[in-house]
């Protein structure tokens, strides 16, 4: 068995689907989180000469070999734009291939025994925050990032509809300055916040962590971000500066799951949370629902947007070969579906 190709596509959201194409017929699907045009030139004039040829066998034998064709394609391409993008979108789609020519889920591959995560129910208000904890949700998730007055109002309303025993993840957004966000994160500290988002809004890596690092010196609810960092460089300062208490990596923008559980791992030896954040594709949600299960305290996992019927409270994992992707989704035509917030 050889790879014969590596070809991409345009996904909504600014993103491009990854296949890794075999003289068998099996396909590797992934996702990168950068626009189609730069992980296309990326892919063809780094990733494609590597592996077009190469026996997929012993490529995705084990996850060890996976982690070394990481950082031969991360080394091809470092220094391009997208590099960690498209070589995320690669690594999601070696994994899903090496589940389908083993003939296990993903998250076997990864060393989970757990089969589900606790779902976080995205809502907009108090009365639909009741109407998720009524079907039997323990945490719910909503969208601030707006008039600070407002945000409070609203984000406390929910805690007194939900009550003190229900988690609620407050997303940011990036939509406050450093004061704001402060005047925020204290009058939350009485309602239940899992954590509070990406609530400052920055302009450069700097500044991202900066802002949020002189937040947490000043905040007692917990403090999540890095779904934008790229490969797990890039969240040794925000570790080493105390910026976060749960880490956020998006499979797809970091550079895949293999960099996504080194992110987990680094997570571990400081002492604090991994919850893998989805950008919103089946792909997306797949890679991030596996790597939460293997991964401790990874919950809970966003599984809808507002308004899904029936109220998810519970994010499992199929039994399905890699991914887990049914042969037949529109993903495998090149659509992705949008399943999360």
């Amino acid at each position: 068995m050889k790879i014969t190709r590596v070809d991409t596509t345009p996904a909504p959201g600014a993103s491009a689907l990854v296949r890794l194409r075999t003289d068998e017929g099996i396909t590797g699907v992934g996702q990168a989180g950068a626009a189609h045009a730069v992980v296309a030139e990326v892919v063809a004039a780094a990733i494609e000469p590597l592996l077009v040829g190469q026996d997929p066998l012993l490529i995705s034998r084990d996850a060890a070999m996976i982690g070394e064709v990481w950082e031969a394609l991360h080394g091809a391409a470092r220094g391009r734009a997208g590099a960690a993008e498209a070589v995320g979108g690669t690594d999601i789609a070696l994994w899903d291939l090496l589940g389908k020519l083993t003939g296990q889920p993903l998250r076997r591959l990864l060393g989970t025994a757990r089969l589900s995560a606790r779902a976080c129910v995205a809502v907009s208000g108090g009365h639909e925050a009741e109407a998720a904890v009524a079907h039997g949700a323990t945490a719910v998730k909503v969208r601030v990032g707006g008039d600070v007055v407002a945000d409070i109002a609203l984000v406390t309303g929910i805690g007194a509809a939900v009550g003190s025993e229900v988690d609620i993840v407050v997303d940011g957004a990036g939509g406050y300055d450093r004061l704001d966000a402060l005047r925020m994160a204290r009058a939350l500290e009485d309602v239940r916040v899992a954590w509070f988002e990406e609530p400052v809004r920055a302009r450069n890596l700097t500044e991202y962590n900066a802002e949020h690092a002189w937040l947490a010196e000043r905040v007692a609810i917990p403090l999540a971000g890095g779904k934008r960092l790229r490969t797990r460089y890039e969240f040794l300062e925000p570790l080493s500066r105390h910026a976060f208490d749960v880490l956020r990596p998006d499979c797809t923008v970091v550079g895949g799951i293999s960099e996504a559980r080194k992110v987990a791992a680094m997570a571990a030896a400081w002492g604090i949370r991994c919850a893998p954040y989805s950008a919103g594709s089946p792909i997306a949600h797949s890679a991030a629902l596996h790597v939460a299960l293997s991964t401790p305290g990874a919950e809970p996992i966003e599984p809808g947007a507002p308004g899904t019927a029936p109220v998810q409270t519970t994010v499992r994992a199929g039994d399905g070969l890699g991914l887990g992707l049914p042969a037949a989704s529109p993903v495998s035509r090149g659509m992705a579906v949008r399943v999360m917030v």
